[in-house]
């Protein structure tokens, strides 16, 4: 009786001492790894246009047979908690973003208090918002020339009363490529 209380003390030290041993060699190997930062993006105010063709629009019913293809939001319904979540920034004083299937646009105008430009800083944050959204967007501009922001602010208007124009795609490359805007 007293060899079976001895053994079962030492195997229930063992067993101890093994977990023990586990657990800090998993804490020692998450402190080894190290973080990695992102890629910038190659143009300072546009993030990359996606090659081979045009981005799929909304509604439109895209090749479902790859498992890494993320799920688009639904803009209509959740646009209004990206805006605000980008309202956070302490320069911006309003936001209005358009997506039009792997695209979005996003006009701001800033704090009163803020008396920079957009800078590519600014941009990145706002462009990190959306796509962490929807990681569905491959393409974000960001603008805060009054005219472009003035359209922007009326087209997300007209998508969230369920009014969607016609003529989206047209109208959101227009202001995507616009040179002055965009630069």
């Amino acid at each position: 009786m007293r060899n079976h209380k001895i053994w079962s003390l030492m195997l229930a030290a063992a067993m101890t001492l093994w977990l023990m041993s586990g657990c800090s060699a998993s804490r020692n190997a998450a402190a080894e790894i190290e973080p990695t930062l992102a890629p910038a993006p190659t143009a300072p105010f546009v993030t990359p246009m996606p090659t081979g063709g045009p981005a799929p629009t909304q509604g439109q019913d895209t090749d479902n047979s790859q498992a890494s293809a993320p799920t688009p939001m639904n803009w209509m319904l959740r646009a209004g908690e990206v805006e605000d979540r980008i309202r956070m920034f302490s320069e911006i004083e309003t936001a209005a973003v358009v997506v039009d299937g792997a695209v979005a646009l996003a006009g701001i105008t800033f704090d009163g208090a803020y008396q920079g430009q957009l800078t590519e800083r600014i941009h990145d944050m706002v462009a990190g918002e959306i796509q962490a959204a929807d990681p569905a967007i491959q393409t974000v501009g960001v603008t805060n020339e009054a005219e472009d922001v003035a359209a922007i602010q009326t087209l997300a208007a007209q998508i969230r009363t369920g009014a969607s124009p016609q003529d989206l795609s047209e109208r959101v490359r227009s202001i995507l490529t616009n040179q002055t805007t965009m630069k």
